[in-house]
């Protein structure tokens, strides 16, 4: 059996990890673990459709790409290189110039580094850091829709499937916000 995944997929698949790891919140805060993960990961999948312009190219670190092209002007073997740092291919699409914003996605993927490569005995955050942060993701990724250059989706479903999962998202937030807000009050 062979799994097949494309860059829509990818982002989409995370933003229905996103969602139902918002959906867990109110059984277990820990699930922002997930939200955080998952909602970093659709990001990276949208920022990089919107920058490819139908050239893989345009994710690659520059040194990469370089050494890529001779290996393919010499014929020799060819090598997968590593997307660019996330940070940097935000910036290609956002800029930076908006600090407030670009804060909270630093806060995101600098949190989503710690929970992924966990070495550390244990890790606290303000659920409503971890919430406002993954809510700013979620509307960057729907953004970088709107800034792609070419095809986003490849079918009409696709888009479809996009707009209906991002209302379900929409209604979690809300009512993820309304949990931590709860919760916070009660403390």
């Amino acid at each position: 059996m062979w799994i097949s995944f494309d860059r829509q997929d990818e982002g989409i698949s995370s933003l229905y990890a996103f969602r139902d790891s918002l959906k867990a919140l109110g059984d277990d805060p820990r699930y922002f673990k997930y939200c955080i993960i998952s909602i970093h990961n659709a990001l990276q999948a949208y920022v990089c459709i919107a920058l490819r312009q139908g050239n893989s190219f345009n994710h690659w670190k520059k040194r990469d790409l370089e050494q890529w092209l001779q290996k393919y002007k010499d014929e020799d073997e060819l090598f997968l290189p590593d997307l660019d740092r996330f940070l940097h291919l935000y910036k290609r699409l956002f800029g930076a110039s908006d600090s407030t914003t670009f804060d909270k996605i630093r806060w995101l993927n600098d949190t989503r580094n710690t929970l992924i490569h966990f070495n550390i005995d244990g890790l606290s955050f303000a659920a409503e850091k971890a919430l406002d942060c993954c809510t700013v993701a979620f509307h960057k990724v729907i953004e970088s829709i709107g800034l792609a250059k070419g095809i986003v989706f490849y079918e009409d479903s696709q888009e479809q499937e996009f707009l209906a999962l991002k209302n379900e998202i929409e209604s979690e937030l809300s009512q993820a916000k309304c949990i931590t807000a709860e919760h916070q009050s009660i403390q």
